[in-house]
């Protein structure tokens, strides 16, 4: 039971980071409206939808581990293209099959380990495993999100103090994306939070 809620744990820790930093990306980086950004969400609910679905329709004839390795691994894999994506390329190439990809792990792991530790678990024992498995996932959320808020703070504090106006990082900025409709202009020494978004 221990496996199955450390891998609970690791799932919900990569994708609801996943949905945070990609929100925050598309809002900060991209410059999408709130409305915009939630479309890019939308196929998460429809493969979301029918990985519960299939998981219905096959858990009685596959084991747990093919459910918890696929799902984690697509999980993985939608967290790697989404760290690798291209700011100029459009939605379709990285966040689209990131979007697809990232729903695997919670969906597949949710149903499947409910169901595994409910049939592990003695008869009195099943509403407090059952307990355990919920609190692994949210413990996963937060986790999830302040170590990556961690890693992101402590990777920008060292880039403030090691590179600032070499290279790249001293020069002007223009920050223009296919799918937005705004361009923005940072220059060297400024607060960009405090500069507006310019309409093309």
């Amino acid at each position: 039971m221990a496996v199955i809620l450390a891998i609970a744990f690791l799932n919900w820790s990569a994708s609801l980071s996943w949905v945070f930093w990609v929100q925050l990306y598309c809002q900060n980086c991209l410059l999408l409206t709130p409305a915009k950004t939630m479309i890019r969400f939308i196929p998460m609910f429809i493969v979301g939808c029918l990985c519960n679905f299939f998981i219905a329709m096959l858990i009685a004839r596959l084991p747990l581990v093919i459910f918890a390795v696929s799902g984690t691994l697509l999980t993985a894999f939608a967290g790697i293209l989404f760290a690798l994506i291209d700011p100029s390329a459009t939605y379709w190439a990285f966040g689209f099959p990131s979007a697809v990809l990232v729903v695997f792990g919670c969906d597949f792991v949710y149903a499947s380990g409910t169901i595994f530790i409910a049939k592990i678990a003695l008869h009195h024992e099943q509403s407090v495993a059952g307990a355990l498995f919920q609190t692994m996932t949210q413990l996963g959320t937060a986790f999830g999100v302040a170590i990556s808020t961690i890693v992101f703070n402590t990777a920008a504090l060292l880039a403030a103090l090691f590179l600032w106006n070499m290279g790249i990082v001293g020069d002007e900025k223009i920050i223009r994306h296919t799918d937005s409709d705004q361009i923005k202009t940072v220059l060297p020494g400024s607060d960009d939070s405090k500069i507006p978004a310019i309409s093309a």
